[in-house]
């Protein structure tokens, strides 16, 4: 399980990036298949199984959206996008993950409590590392700073 979830979506227009938050959303996302315009089906088809977000905002083409304390899985959000690739893809993702970080066996310095970066690269997600983001001028990645880093990560290409 993850405690908290951060996915940012790239869009091909703004309109499906509109139309998505929509069918994402626990007070507009329609009960039945048969309620959906046809021309959002295979969004609301992708998207209906996965739990409410707790948030959602959309930069331009980009959609932000935000798990918190949820069921919804990391692998989840892949499948779910996974056929729909061709219309709204996974950028950048921020995980925290249920159990606690502090006290791994593997523990680096690059594995701090606040989470893990990531950015969507050939189907798989690639971990960005701190030192990294930084050679290329993007924001700090931090929790802190996490709507600032997951959207400037989705728009470059880091790796």
């Amino acid at each position: 399980m993850a405690w908290n979830l951060n996915v940012v979506v790239g869009c091909k227009t703004r309109e499906l990036c509109k139309s998505l938050a929509f069918l994402l959303d626990r007070d507009t996302r329609p009960d039945f298949v048969e309620d959906v315009d046809a021309g959002v089906k295979p969004l609301y088809e992708a998207v209906e199984t996965l739990d409410f977000p707790v948030s959602m905002s959309c930069h331009d083409r980009l959609l932000y959206i935000v798990w918190h304390d949820t069921g919804t899985q990391i692998e989840d959000v892949i499948s779910a996008f996974g056929g729909i690739q061709d219309q709204a893809g996974i950028k950048a993702v921020f995980l925290v993950p249920d159990e606690p970080l502090s006290g791994d066996e593997d523990e680096d310095e690059d594995a701090p409590i606040d989470g893990f970066f990531y950015v969507m690269r050939d189907n798989a997600l690639v971990r960005v590392s701190r030192d990294i983001a930084k050679s290329k001028g993007l924001p700090e990645l931090s929790f802190e700073n996490v709507d600032a880093a997951l959207l400037a990560l989705a728009d470059t290409d880091l790796l």
